[in-house]
């Protein structure tokens, strides 16, 4: 008889459905939005979810070609 560790033990992550949004700022903006978020979106939960910032290299609008800056207004 094989002595194999039971799997049961084991912590499975719970994952809830959620909603996901892309908001793509100018570096100057970042902290203000952060700070804005986190105030309206806290509850104390886990389910509070999490911020990931990101750089982003640049910004094309397909319609007109602008680039960078110019293709976020």
């Amino acid at each position: 008889m094989s002595h194999m560790k039971s799997t049961t033990d084991s912590k499975v992550p719970q994952f809830h459905p959620g909603v996901e949004i892309s908001i793509v700022l100018e570096n100057e903006a970042v902290e203000e939005v952060i700070d804005m978020m986190v105030k309206t979106a806290h509850t104390g939960n886990l389910s509070d979810g999490k911020i990931f910032v990101l750089p982003v290299e640049d910004a094309v609008r397909i319609r007109t070609g602008e680039r960078g800056t110019q293709a976020l207004y």
